[in-house]
């Protein structure tokens, strides 16, 4: 599984484009999801930040369905599948930290190194497909302005200075 947040949203399955996603909330859970790995989500927390201004069951019978349509599109529900990619319980769900995934945000902050030292977003972003080109194939991510979001949106990462918000 590839996530790739920085730029036009992509989620891959291999090297295809994984189809099926009922809605761009469904989309928004699992990139949430795989940049907060790691981290157990109750599912009330997860309800409450996709579905505000809901009423509570409202929001998790959404929360339920967009989980259920997630697992269905990465396969999470086939039985051929040896490794879920999530680990749900009827209170939290979180990525499974043994799941093969590649997400773009994590390897752009491990490119970027500790918060102080951070280089020029710019100069990074040629690297963040070293070791992984299929994942991207081939498209270029935009330029200055959407790699300064991207410095911005790595400042929440473990190791880069900010990581002070919570969920749980």
């Amino acid at each position: 599984l590839s996530i790739l947040a920085l730029g036009p949203l992509q989620i891959r399955l291999g090297d295809r484009p994984a189809p099926g996603f009922e809605s761009d909330k469904a989309r928004a859970l699992l990139t949430y999801l795989a940049v907060e790995t790691g981290r157990i989500q109750p599912r009330e927390t997860l309800a409450g930040l996709l579905w505000p201004g809901y009423a509570e069951e409202s929001a998790r019978q959404s929360l339920s369905q967009a989980l259920s349509n997630v697992r269905r599109v990465i396969g999470d529900r086939d039985p051929a599948q040896t490794m879920p990619f999530l680990e749900v319980s009827r209170q939290t769900v979180q990525l499974n930290l043994a799941a093969d995934l590649w997400l773009d945000v994590d390897r752009f902050a491990a490119l970027a190194g500790p918060r102080a030292s951070m280089p020029d977003p710019t100069q990074l972003l040629p690297r963040l497909d070293e070791g992984h080109p299929e994942v991207r194939g081939g498209q270029q991510i935009p330029g200055q302005a959407h790699a300064q979001a991207a410095y911005v949106a790595t400042a929440h990462l473990p190791g880069h200075g900010a990581h002070s918000r919570s969920l749980a």
